[in-house]
């Protein structure tokens, strides 16, 4: 009974709600940007940079947050693995739609203004 108390007592603890808070901020930025601000691709880098295993800031504020900092980056380092394959997927897309733009209304194969037919092409 007496580890459930002080397990629940780790989970509402508010210096640790608000590391983790820190912590979600900092993730947050890397990911997406910092919504409240215009904020520049140097800051999103360093956001990036900060969440580093080497950073001894880093695994000081996981410590706080009462999370481990190696579990805390694999997670990062997922979620920003998943979010590049994602936008070079979505790049992919928007190139192929822009392939498919260009040859849309373009010649067919039977195109009258050349004066030849598909039937005309010697084989």
């Amino acid at each position: 009974m007496a580890n459930l108390k002080t397990e629940e007592l780790e989970k509402n603890n508010p210096e640790q709600k608000l590391w983790k808070a820190v912590l979600g901020q900092s993730i947050h930025d890397s990911l997406f940007g910092d919504y409240r601000s215009l904020q520049t691709n140097y800051e999103r880098k360093e956001a990036k940079l900060w969440l580093d295993l080497n950073n001894e800031d880093f695994r000081q504020v996981c410590e706080y947050a009462g999370l481990s900092p190696y579990f805390v980056f694999n997670n990062v380092f997922k979620a920003l693995k998943r979010k590049r394959e994602k936008n070079e997927l979505e790049t992919k897309i928007q190139n192929n739609s822009l392939v498919a733009k260009t040859f849309e209304g373009g010649a067919s194969t039977d195109d009258k203004s050349s004066g030849y037919e598909s039937s005309d092409v010697i084989r």
